[in-house]
């Protein structure tokens, strides 16, 4: 539960969105890639946590994220 004096502090929770990470982990048949979709979850969680420590889409990106 969030006060209205947090209101520009991150959020602590990260949402991933399971249709996008589906789609874009997908072999080129269209079957699900088990491991891309684990590399895919891990970019994600570490590019949202890069955010919260301050990271730029700049750094991310510079860095793989």
């Amino acid at each position: 539960h969030r006060q209205v004096e947090q209101s520009g502090v991150l959020s602590d929770v990260i949402h991933l969105y399971r249709e996008g990470i589906f789609c874009i982990s997908q072999n080129a048949l269209g079957e699900l890639d088990e491991a891309r979709l684990q590399e895919e979850i891990r970019k994600t969680l570490l590019h949202e946590l890069g955010h919260h420590h301050g990271l730029t889409e700049s750094d991310l990106e510079s860095l793989g994220y």
